[in-house]
């Protein structure tokens, strides 16, 4: 229908194929009020439309409309079949990288044993093997962050997988260990040090994702700890009556107070890391992990500055994993 606006234009309102249509700032015969338009003297010269203009000119409008909604229902047709395809090629292809990547593991480890049967038949010393080990130990490095991507990526495509696979027991020291060979590049070019305080005998009864969490950690602290200044990552564990907690210390950038919820939610990423390279999606994944194996995930930050390198101040940021103590064994 037709109605008058409060600032003294008209208003028309129509339905066509289930959608609503408001034309707005018009001028009809009938339904305006020319005291309030007679202040505008800029809008003296609008034209001033009738009742049956303003059905003929919807009329011919629908007739656009319609045009535009088959052309737009036709390109979002295609778009959703080329999406399709897109999504198609990409399970493929990660389909096809985990046998690729596991053959890849298969043939670090082939060659180490081989290198080791060599150096001993031939008498070789550690001169002569060493730049072979550590073009292997880059490969294995390499490979084991390809399996922690694809990891990732099949808990955001299905997070209900993360309890479809059987408990197992997980070592906590020997992962750190297992994850300070992954980082062992970054961690020396850096000249950072990561401090496994964990004892030999902790061990914890959780489902096999648990494992990329103390990965998404270390691996964003560090990223954002400042390089060659001797920093430590330490990781401490601490048990309680009715819980257990496993905490990781570093360095790095201010989160504000306003983040510190914020940082994970999926693709968010804190304002004073935007420089640093990242997609906003390990703590997100943190997160759906811990609330699905009943556990809590926590972040404290110090409120005041540790110390200034290259005119940015650090703060000690504390991420904590607490889980019910009973899934805990400490022999």
């Amino acid at each position: 229908g037709i109605f008058k606006c409060p600032k003294g234009f008209s208003s028309y309102c129509f339905a066509y194929e289930n959608q609503k249509y408001i034309w707005t700032g018009i001028k009809i015969l009938g339904y305006i009020d020319r005291k309030i338009l007679a202040k505008r003297d800029s809008l003296q010269g609008n034209k001033t439309f009738t009742a049956d203009e303003i059905i003929q000119l919807r009329d011919k409008n629908i007739i656009i409309i319609q045009f535009l909604n088959d052309r737009l229902n036709g390109e979002l047709s295609q778009s959703r079949s080329e999406i399709k395809n897109d999504q198609k090629l990409t399970r493929n292809a990660f389909h096809e990288i985990r046998p690729l990547n596991a053959e890849i593991k298969a043939s670090v480890h082939r060659l180490n044993a081989y290198i080791g049967d060599l150096k001993t038949k031939l008498k070789l010393d550690g001169h002569d093997t060493d730049f072979m080990l550590t073009q292997l130990n880059n490969i294995s490095q390499s490979s084991e962050l390809i399996s922690c991507r694809m990891d990732q990526r099949d808990i955001l495509i299905d997070p209900i997988s993360i309890t479809q696979k059987s408990r197992v027991t997980i070592h906590v020291r020997k992962e750190l260990e297992k994850l300070y060979n992954i980082f062992k590049t970054y961690l020396k070019k850096d000249k950072i040090s990561l401090i496994n305080e964990i004892d030999n005998k902790l061990s914890i009864n959780t489902y096999p994702v648990f494992r990329l969490i103390p990965f998404v950690i270390i691996e964003n602290a560090i990223k954002y700890s400042p390089a060659n200044t001797d920093q430590d990552i330490k990781v401490v564990f601490k048990k309680e009556k009715d819980s257990s907690v496993l905490k990781f210390s570093s360095w790095g950038p201010k989160i504000n107070d306003d983040e510190k919820e914020k940082i994970f939610n999926p693709f968010y990423r804190s304002k004073n890391v935007q420089e640093y390279e990242g997609s906003g999606i390990g703590l997100y994944l943190v997160r759906v992990i811990t609330n699905s194996l009943d556990m809590q995930v926590n972040l404290i930050q110090s409120d005041k500055i540790d110390f200034n390198f290259n005119n940015k101040d650090y703060y000690e940021t504390i991420f904590s994993i607490v889980f019910p103590s009973p899934l805990v064994k400490s022999q």
